[in-house]
Order: C-alpha cells, then structure tokens, then sequence
C-alpha cells in the first residue's frame, strides 16, 4: 500500500491549499457529527467508531474528500447528498455489500479505495465509470477480478494484491483499455492468462508473491507494448521465453523485470535474459541461478555467456526448446 499511500498523500497536499476542511478523528464518534458546515470541501472522520451512514444530515454540494477510513461501516454509506465527492476513503472498515444505487450516485468519483474489507462483489455501475480512475480493492476477497465494464472506462489504476484472485480471464481485462497500473500480487495465481490486446497502456504490472505462478507465457511481452515493469518476485518462475529479447530491441522503451527470488533454472531463458539486458532490458538487482548444480547459488551479474553455452551444450538436447 506505500505506493498507494504516497499517491493520496501528494493529492491530499495538493487540494489542502484553500479549502474548508472538517477533522475529526480518533475521537471514538459513533455517528456523524452535526455540526459540518455545509461548504465543507475535505471531511475527514476516519479512525472513529461509525457504523452506519444511512444519510448525511445536510446536502453538501461542495464536498470533494472524505475520509472515513478505519471505521466500523459494514455497508457502503449512502452519500447521495454529496454527488460532489471525488476521492473517497473507505479502507479499514467492515464493509461487505455495497449498494449499486449508492455507488451510482457518485457520479463524480476519481479516487475509490475499498482496500482492507469484506469485499467479494463490486456493482458494475454508470454513474462514476466516466470519472473514476483509481480503484483499491486490495485485502478483501475477490477470486477473479471483477467485470467492470462501466466502471473500467476511465481506469487508470487498480489495486487487487492481497486477495484470492486464481485466475485471469480476459473478458474481465476487455473493459480496461486506459489501465496503466495492475496490482495483483500476493494472489493465487497459476499462470498469466494470454492478454492480447486487452491491456495495451499498462505500464505497471504487478505479479509478485503468486508462489503456483511459474511460467511466463512465450509471446507474453509482445502483448504488453507499454509495460515499464513486471515484477514477477517470489513467484515460482524458473525461465524466460526467447521473445524477451523482442522487448529489448524497443530501445525507446524503458522495461524492468524483477525475478528476484525465483527458482531460475540457468537454461536457455538465461540466455535470453542476457541478450535481453543487451539489449537495453533492466533485470532487477541480481537475481540467484537455482539449477542445475554447476551453476546453483551465482548470481545474475556472475553467469557469463559462455558459462551458460558449456551447460547447456551439456543438458538433454533440446530440453530447454519446448517454450520458445
């Protein structure tokens, strides 16, 4: 989440400049307070003990932020007072059904995070597809991500890591032509689906801690023209198909592949890697040669080209050809 955290951070400064601001939090409130003025811009109630907001008392028509992160909410709030809002926080509470009518109020709405629930489902709805770019459902319980044909319009950013996510299906990609970042790491799962053309702006892919993850699909990076990083660490990977070094030629293009503590078997995909670097790819520190024997334990930067060419010409012939 320090990513994430960073990002609302810096919005949180740069809208703290001239606006009304309401505070108060870690004050063990069980209801909103009714005393909020009504051109409240940034209302900020979070660490508190609300459960319930069934309604705000007054239309706030000039709200754009609330924070009620840290709460004890197990419904979405209904907020159709205050269309207005743009970034809503909502992590840290209890929450395990939303709403489809209360999300569609929130016509406006740039910035949902929704990490740290009870969530399984998130309606599909139209009301702020055309608007929201930033959608956190980290730490809750999603198996697959989720359909988000109007929601995904405008996507920008979403966050899924820490969920039970097993698999990757291509119609739930579809929708999300403008994504850029893709955070499913700490998940479940087993390969990486063939995206095609569902994803061609995403630059962050994020697929760390997925340990039954251990095959990269050969064709895989022609299908991810904009990635800048892939970040496969700790999953179960143990090679590289040859068309990494496809990716490598697109010199005005910055890529990084993070393969740190992966059981990397040192075969043909090494070879790969190393004409990849080559060619302009940034391979994450130094990640650790696993097998076969002779080379176990070396790091990146100490296998050379031609260590690598006496394994090989030694290993089964053609062993290492079946995914390339």
């Amino acid at each position: 989440m320090n990513f994430l955290r960073l990002l609302i951070l810096l919005e949180r400064v740069r809208y703290s400049i001239s606006v009304v601001e309401y505070v108060r939090t870690q004050e063990n409130l069980q209801a909103v307070p009714g005393d909020i003025s009504p051109s409240t811009e940034v209302l900020n109630l979070a660490t508190n003990g609300i459960m319930l907001i069934d309604f705000l008392p007054l239309t706030m028509e000039m709200l754009r932020e609330l924070d009620l992160r840290e709460n004890l909410l197990s419904e979405f709030p209904n907020l159709s007072n205050c269309s207005s809002i743009e970034r809503l926080f909502l992590e840290n509470n209890k929450i395990s059904y939303i709403a489809a009518d209360r999300l569609n109020a929130l016509t406006k709405l740039e910035w949902l995070v929704l990490a740290s629930n009870d969530l399984h489902l998130i309606p599909d709805v139209p009301g702020p597809g055309g608007s929201m770019n930033s959608l956190a459902l980290a730490y809750n319980n999603f198996t697959s991500i989720p359909v988000l044909e109007f929601l995904g319009g405008a996507l920008l950013h979403l966050y899924m890591h820490h969920n039970a996510i097993n698999s990757l299906h291509q119609s739930h990609l579809q929708p999300l032509k403008e994504l850029q970042t893709l955070g499913l790491s700490h998940n479940c799962l087993q390969q990486i689906p063939a995206f095609g053309n569902t994803i061609p702006n995403v630059k962050y892919l994020m697929l760390a801690s997925n340990p039954d993850l251990s095959v990269i699909p050969p064709r895989l990076f022609p299908t991810l023209p904009s990635v800048e990083l892939l970040n496969l660490r700790y999953t179960g990977v143990t090679t590289v198909p040859m068309d990494i070094c496809l990716r490598g030629q697109q010199a005005s293009m910055q890529f990084e592949l993070d393969l740190r503590d992966t059981p990397l078997h040192c075969d043909w995909g090494f070879v790969w890697l190393k004409l990849a670097e080559q060619a302009g790819v940034t391979v994450t520190e130094s990640p650790t040669c696993h097998s076969p024997q002779a080379l176990a334990g070396k790091v990146w930067n100490e296998v050379t080209l031609d260590q690598l060419a006496g394994q090989l010409i030694s290993d089964e012939p053609g062993k290492y050809h079946r995914d390339i």
